[in-house]
């Protein structure tokens, strides 16, 4: 049996591929590429859908598809379809305990908990200002209006989630995408110690990685920017560029149709904890 499972989530373009990539080279944690296994219904796994996803789960993790095609036929739920597939990457990759990182775990912290009590669930966050320029450069950001409604979806939706759970500090860690680059080690020992895994200074150091890119390209013939940016090393190159890719006014609108929302001073206080933290690197 595998020890107490961690789910890493966030906004898309906020550091949780960087994260998941990191936590991944503790001896300890099996790790991968995203699964989406909250879209998984194992009694749908005669559609076409639910056989691509499987299909891509086999090439990303390295588990024979006959195997996951009989964990499909077991389960009850996507929960135990997950807890069976990554036992499986957990064993084949020699360690006792996994993490699965999916942008939308944040939005199913209940789901989690009800499934895997003892679940460590990491959310980590980045200046809302860069994460839009992001998607905006990719042409994924759907305007002011679009990011508007998926930050408040993802963010202040996990955030209140979490505060009315009561399970900030218990199962649940928020972290900054910024203080992940400029200060690794310190952040990193939260993080551990927060999942109760013991120091290893390996995880605070982080040289790039190619493979993950080459699994992706290989089955769906794009290219990942996210995945791009992780074959290079840890940098802080991202931090601030929104500067460079956005204007002021796109930035007024996007906090205009975030505090139509009512999450303005969410927002604001991101960007202030964001400036802070570049402040005193």
């Amino acid at each position: 049996m595998t020890q107490a499972p961690i789910f890493i989530g966030g906004v898309f373009r906020s550091g949780t591929t960087l994260l998941r990539a990191m936590l991944a080279q503790h001896s300890a944690i099996a790790s991968g590429l995203e699964t989406y296994w909250f879209e998984c219904d194992p009694r749908q796994r005669h559609d076409a859908a639910f056989n691509d996803r499987m299909e891509k789960w086999s090439v990303f993790f390295e588990v024979p598809r006959k195997t996951i095609d009989g964990f499909a036929a077991d389960a009850a739920s996507t929960a135990q379809l997950l807890d069976l597939f990554m036992a499986e990457v957990a064993r084949h990759q020699g360690k006792p305990r996994w993490a699965e990182k999916t942008p939308g775990n944040v939005a199913h912290m209940a789901h989690i908990l009800d499934y895997w009590p003892d679940a460590k669930i990491l959310h980590i966050v980045r200046d809302p200002k860069d994460v839009f320029a992001s998607l905006h450069g990719g042409g994924k950001s759907g305007g002011p209006s679009g990011f508007a409604e998926i930050w408040c979806g993802i963010v202040g939706k996990a955030r209140r989630d979490a505060a009315s759970m009561d399970i900030v500090g218990k199962s649940y860690l928020e972290l900054r995408y910024e203080t992940l680059v400029n200060a690794p080690e310190q952040t990193m020992r939260q993080v551990l110690d927060f999942i109760g895994a013991t120091w290893e200074p390996k995880v605070a150091q982080f040289a790039g990685k190619q493979d993950d890119f080459d699994k992706v390209l290989a089955v769906t013939g794009k290219s990942s920017t996210t995945l791009e940016a992780l074959r290079l090393p840890l940098n802080q190159g991202k931090i601030g560029a929104w500067a460079r890719i956005v204007t002021p006014q796109e930035i007024a609108e996007v906090r205009r149709e975030v505090t139509a929302r009512g999450f303005g001073e969410m927002f604001a206080a991101d960007e202030a904890a964001s400036e802070a933290i570049i402040r005193s690197a």
